[in-house]
């Protein structure tokens, strides 16, 4: 399955106080991060939807098959990056068969994640694949391009709940804690340095 990966790292960072796409572990930061995640598990493309830091991130070095592309409406919220993304990949990358979505803030999603959403969406009618943990859903997620239309309208800071919510019957789960380390604060990086 020919597979992409949408990096969503438009935000201001307004809890973390900074931009927190900028946060650098072991050389490198976490935006650069997703792309090495989403590399090492054979997406193509790769693409970096930027808002706010947009310069800051662009001048980082990124390989040469990750697209960096700044959503200009990027203050209306993370549906707005998500449909712009996706209108980028039906538009320039039409042979794509479905798109993981990353948030580089999600620092301790491994490969293995990845490819354990990749194997529930294999050889079966599910369209959507996400984590889980304590029983809510959450990102890292895989949309089959079946969905991209809808997600192509998205709009505000809804993000893909509510088309998870319409299509639960289309979805597959995998639990994994490793969701739990979301970096909105500076104390969520201390926590997630402590460990990592």
């Amino acid at each position: 399955m020919k597979t992409a990966a949408l990096i969503l790292a438009a935000g201001r960072s307004s809890r973390y106080g900074s931009p927190k796409q900028l946060l650098e572990i072991n050389g490198q930061n976490l935006v650069q991060r997703a792309a090495t995640l989403a590399q090492s598990v054979f997406c193509n493309p790769i693409i970096v939807i930027t808002g706010a830091y947009h310069q800051e991130i662009t001048s980082c070095h990124f390989p040469n098959e990750v697209e960096l592309h700044h959503n200009p409406n990027w203050e209306k919220g993370m549906g707005s990056s998500l449909a712009f993304g996706v209108n980028l990949l039906i538009k320039n990358h039409p042979n794509t068969e479905a798109a993981f979505i990353l948030l580089p803030d999600q620092a301790m999603v491994s490969a293995d994640t990845l490819q354990n959403l990749a194997s529930l969406l294999k050889n079966t009618t599910d369209r959507i694949a996400l984590c889980r943990h304590n029983d809510t859903p959450s990102p890292p997620s895989l949309f089959h391009r079946d969905l991209f239309p809808d997600l192509a309208q998205l709009s505000g800071d809804n993000g893909g709940k509510n088309i998870v919510k319409n299509n639960l019957h289309l979805a597959k789960f995998h639990q994994t804690p490793e969701v739990d380390y979301d970096i909105d604060r500076p104390e969520d990086w201390e926590r997630f340095c402590e460990v990592s």
